[in-house]
């Protein structure tokens, strides 16, 4: 018994539709238990959510709140994504390492890379009691299988969002940092025309031979 994360792609978007509905109709069989699916579809470089089911059924690698694909959908299309180049290898189909702009293990990224532009996929957590028995099923449609290890995807999103977290922080500091500095900036400005101001003042004060008289 395994439990792994599928990414079923259709040659047929209207497949992807039956496929979605059948599994959420029959989602624990004597084959294999299906715990979360997202029918997505790539527009545009990004996957788009179509539709997605929780069964509620909890596996080891459910990240304690079901909530595995969702963040995976979310990780790929989200600033860790195109930093890693999940978000440009769906643009284009395949991942990306040129110019080291990715590396080819990160399963966030082989993930991305398989629905290319204008693809519908079914992404979903499995847990497959005979083993291959989920691809099988899914013969029936002109799709693709590919199986991730659920443990290592699981880990991968949870690193992405760590350093997601720890990106917009540093963001934040900055954006501070730099409104301190130009605010800084507004005051010394502020203070050198007063100052300028108050020694036009005496200046003209002392060419005057009558006394300034202040009401």
């Amino acid at each position: 018994m395994s439990e792994s994360v599928f990414v079923v792609k259709f040659a047929v978007e209207s497949e992807a539709y039956q496929a979605f509905s059948e599994l959420k109709a029959a989602a624990l069989t004597n084959d294999y238990v299906i715990s979360q699916a997202f029918l997505v579809k790539n527009e545009g470089g990004k996957l788009v959510e179509k539709d997605e089911f929780d069964t509620g059924i909890e596996t080891t690698n459910d990240m304690g709140a079901g909530a595995l694909i969702g963040a995976l959908v979310g990780v790929i299309g989200g600033p860790v994504g195109v930093l890693l180049g999940a978000g440009y290898g769906m643009v284009v189909g395949s991942t990306v390492d040129a110019m080291d702009i990715t590396d080819n293990s990160l399963l966030i990224n082989q993930v991305a890379s398989s629905v290319a532009e204008g693809e519908s996929a079914l992404l979903l957590l499995a847990s497959e009691i005979n083993e291959g028995s989920f691809t099988r099923a899914m013969e029936k449609f002109s799709a693709a299988v590919t199986k991730f290890d659920a443990g290592e995807v699981a880990e991968e999103v949870e690193k992405a969002i760590e350093l997601e977290h720890q990106m917009k922080k540093e963001a934040l500091l900055k954006m501070l940092e730099e409104k301190k500095a130009d605010h800084k900036e507004k005051i010394e400005a502020h203070k050198a025309r007063i100052k300028a101001d108050f020694e036009e003042l005496k200046k003209n004060g002392l060419n005057n031979t009558d006394p300034m008289i202040l009401d």
